[in-house]
């Protein structure tokens, strides 16, 4: 992902993602800083509703599903599978 401001370009990775105190907390980094967003269940609504009337959104939804596969698919397959120790 990627911010774009008034301070500058900053690529954003997300590593991880947890809850804390009612909110989903995006933690990973922004540009080169450690970084945490929090999203409550208030902000993913206002997005959604947002999102509502517009059909441009909706149509870049319709390749989620296929590219949240290929990702998964991409991670599962890039794990590194620990060579089988036999014991003598």
């Amino acid at each position: 992902m990627r911010v774009i401001s008034g301070a500058g370009e900053f690529e954003i990775s997300i590593g991880r993602v947890t809850a804390r105190d009612g909110s989903l907390v995006l933690i990973g980094k922004m540009g080169v800083w450690d970084s945490e967003t929090f999203m409550t269940a208030d902000d993913l609504a206002q997005i959604l509703l947002a999102s509502l009337n517009r059909p441009s959104l909706w149509y870049l939804a319709r390749g989620l599903p296929g590219a949240l596969w290929r990702t998964v698919a991409g991670a599962v397959g890039r794990r590194q599978v620990p060579a089988n120790k036999s014991s003598i």
